[in-house]
């Protein structure tokens, strides 16, 4: 029953990310945080198991966007490798606060996260394709880059979310953001997940089928049905009245934030 949930958690976050261009770490998270404790995960490990799953389920949807992208010429490498190396250093010290920080904050992380996703939803995006400016690539934007990245990581999310508008308003296309960021959310994906897998090792509260944080069952669940959803969202994004859906979206958001902090 409870790999259903799995499944079924890995349907919504595949079909919405692809309607609405956003990462399934925001749906997968609070999802996980309803299903885990039924299998015996603690509320001192509930967050960090879903957060770090959630990750792990992102380097296969981010590696398959990347390859996408990359096929597609549509990734700055010159910006990612200005970015990469301190963005790395910055995950892995991001997943070693979170895990020895209180779980409550966390979760009041996520929420703020919610709360910001649901506010650019249901706004009109003032994000442009065209080149504002050419990129300056100063010490700025691995900073920025890297601070972003391990809020992201923290609470289970890849950073798309985040970096991207960030990445445009920085003189970056919109598409070439979108290319540069999936390649980027694979690596902090990848270096979070094993962060976590190693940071869990031989913790008495988790779970049987657990490597580290990361929840097997809930893992394969996930990313058995995301993987063939996200392009059905993509197509029901041209046929369904999008921006009304968005703004339910946004209120829907919005809820589960309060929910959780509640």
């Amino acid at each position: 029953m409870y790999f259903l949930a799995y499944l079924l958690t890995g349907i919504i976050a595949g079909t919405l990310g692809g309607l609405f261009g956003i990462g399934g770490g925001i749906i997968i998270v609070p999802m996980l945080m309803v299903v885990l404790p039924q299998v015996g995960v603690s509320a001192q490990a509930v967050m960090h198991v879903a957060t770090a799953t959630s990750l792990a389920t992102i380097v296969v949807s981010t590696a398959r966007s990347a390859y996408i992208h990359y096929y597609n010429k549509n990734i700055e490498w010159a910006l990612f490798r200005h970015i990469i190396i301190p963005i790395m250093a910055a995950v892995i010290i991001a997943v070693i606060i979170a895990h020895h920080i209180n779980e409550a904050m966390l979760i009041y992380s996520f929420a703020a996260l919610l709360l910001f996703v649901a506010g650019r939803t249901f706004f009109k995006s003032q994000q442009s394709d065209e080149v504002k400016q050419s990129l300056n690539y100063s010490i700025k934007i691995p900073i920025v880059s890297s601070l972003l990245s391990a809020f992201s990581c923290m609470v289970g999310v890849s950073g798309g979310i985040l970096l991207t508008p960030y990445f445009n308003y920085c003189g970056l296309s919109m598409m070439k953001s979108i290319g540069t960021v999936s390649v980027c959310g694979m690596v902090i994906a990848l270096v979070a997940t094993i962060t976590y897998a190693l940071l869990g090792t031989n913790l008495e509260h988790l779970p049987a089928w657990s490597v580290g944080y990361i929840y097997l069952p809930a893992f394969f669940g996930v990313i058995i049905t995301s993987v063939i959803f996200a392009p059905i969202g993509i197509k029901l994004a041209h046929r369904l009245p999008v921006p009304q859906l968005k703004k339910l979206f946004a209120l829907l958001l919005v809820i589960i934030a309060i929910k959780m902090i509640a």
